[in-house]
């Protein structure tokens, strides 16, 4: 209890003073649990809720919410393994094996989570369309089987006619194989079951290509923007949206505005950017993980993945799918593996790291992208922001190849800015916050190049624009694969692309968005 904060101490003390006389109040060991959950005690939260539940008859009404508590402080497991034991109790009750799923799900054990909401629907739990709808989720986000994703969806609309989260979901799978007259029609479905249904009116503006300012769907859109029930998140998307509709219309003015008032409103969903702890973080990397770490950490490990990475938006979706056209290639798309496992311990935790503990990381991440992709020969990894990895990447997979992507610096930041980034990249919101970034980063792969640079093949996008057969050459060169013919047919593949990019990369090579910055020279 040192670490506590002193006034936990203090409440504590008066709960287990309380306890001395009141042995069977099993308010207070709910109280301890919920105190203990909170200052991250797990063993001691779980200790006094076992007590509660003991005292109670196992009272179910106290588990739901102990839980969210649990997750709430990162005990996703833990509130996993509470339902596991629950289930066992009471092995009728759907409603635990739904909950079960959900905790096992948050946890990563998709697996398991489809088993349990599998069991739910066994038992004939109420609503089975929505217990569809999230196995359906696990198996297109997490297990990227999105034909089985498509089977649940299905079912679900079997179940009940017309549930539009479903044919919402359907549509996105359609988005992402890149079927656009199957996308479109699921869109309008979506709006015909539910006009109020706002965000599906952004996504159907992904879809179509807008010619002219009076497009009926720019209309609705705009009018969909004022409603009072629209909700934060599809008011910032519908902004996002007509930023797109009226830039493909050339009304570049009424573009920029909607941008703007698109990022204004994304802003205050997230932390600030702060760009002192940017430069400090990009610090510490290079300090960290500089030559003499990669000496004495390189691992013995084989295998030979490509990471492309670089700024988003800076055309790495578009060289994976060129890529992926290779008969030894396949895309792994942005695969969020090390940002997941890194976002809170890197880079400071490597700096004590030990050879183990990397050899165990490499092994689980070749173990996940096994598990998703079995038949892969070569395996493209394209999460853009791997590239602040790259030193502990090399030291992983000494084998490992990089292409960084690379693109005009103010058309780059000006296609961040056009698009909505999640929390992690809060820099989109303010161009001037951008630019900082692309400048940081721009000095971080100075510092990979320095140490590695012949394993760094830079991919300049307006050149690929410009003369793909001569570029991409020295690219698949670099990678020891021959050049294959049908390599600039990227936009006829059948892959899933799950990036904001998918529907660029199923149109031939264009130049549009090279030189971009000229239709905004006014706003800049």
């Amino acid at each position: 209890m040192s670490n506590m904060p002193e006034d936990t101490q203090h409440k504590l003390e008066i709960l287990n003073v309380r306890l001395a006389t009141e042995p069977t109040n099993h308010d207070i060991f709910l109280q301890r649990a919920y105190l203990y959950a909170d200052t991250g005690n797990i063993d001691d939260a779980l200790d006094s809720f076992g007590h509660l539940m003991q005292l109670t008859a196992h009272q179910l009404k106290y588990l739901a919410p102990f839980c969210m508590v649990l997750h709430k402080n990162g005990f996703s497991s833990q509130a996993a393994e509470l339902y596991d034991d629950y289930c066992h109790r009471f092995p009728k009750l759907a409603s635990l094996f739904y909950n079960h799923a959900f905790y096992l799900r948050l946890a990563g054990k998709y697996t398991a989570a489809i088993a349990q909401y599998q069991h739910a629907l066994e038992l004939n739990i109420s609503e089975p369309e929505e217990v569809l709808l999230n196995i359906a989720v696990i198996y297109s986000d997490h297990l990227r089987q999105e034909d089985k994703a498509r089977q649940a969806l299905l079912l679900a609309l079997q179940v009940k006619q017309d549930y539009v989260p479903a044919l919402y979901n359907l549509a996105n799978l359609a988005e992402e194989r890149g079927d656009k007259i199957e996308t479109e029609t699921l869109f309008r479905q979506v709006l015909e079951a539910d006009n109020k249904y706002y965000q599906a009116y952004a996504r159907l503006a992904d879809v179509v290509t807008f010619r002219d300012v009076s497009d009926p769907l720019i209309a609705q859109m705009q009018q969909a923007v004022t409603e009072r029930d629209v909700v934060q998140d599809t008011r910032i998307n519908l902004h996002y949206a007509l930023g797109k509709a009226f830039d493909e219309c050339g009304s570049y003015a009424d573009a920029f505005s909607h941008f703007t008032a698109a990022n204004k409103l994304n802003s205050t969903t997230m932390p600030a950017y702060d760009a002192m702890a940017t430069e400090h973080k990009l610090d510490q990397i290079t300090q960290i993980l500089d030559h003499s770490w990669l000496s004495e950490h390189m691992l013995g490990n084989d295998a030979v993945p490509i990471f492309i990475c670089g700024m988003f938006r800076s055309g790495s979706t578009l060289a994976e799918q060129i890529l992926a056209q290779h008969s030894k290639v396949t895309a792994g798309g942005e695969i969020d593996f090390f940002y997941q496992q890194l976002k809170n311990i890197y880079p400071e935790q490597f700096a004590t790291v030990s050879t183990s503990d990397l050899t165990l990381l490499a092994n689980r991440y070749l173990e996940y992208c096994n598990e998703r992709f079995p038949s892969a020969n070569l395996l493209t990894d394209k999460r853009p922001d791997n590239y602040q990895y790259m030193g502990l990447l090399k030291a992983l997979f000494p084998g490992a190849k990089f292409i960084y992507t690379k693109r005009n610096k103010i058309d780059n930041c000006l296609s961040v800015f056009f698009l909505r980034l999640g929390s992690a990249m809060n820099y989109a919101n303010r161009l001037e916050d951008t630019l900082h970034y692309y400048q940081q980063h721009e000095k971080l792969m100075e510092h990979w190049q320095q140490m590695f640079g012949q394993d760094i093949y830079t991919l300049d996008y307006d050149q690929l624009i410009l003369q793909p057969e001569a570029t991409l050459k020295p690219l698949l060169a670099f990678l020891g694969l021959e050049y294959q013919p049908g390599l600039l047919h990227f936009f006829d593949a059948k892959n899933a692309v799950k990036t904001a990019s998918v529907w660029q990369v199923r149109r031939p090579l264009y130049q549009n968005a090279s030189g971009r910055r000229h239709n905004y020279s006014d706003f800049l």
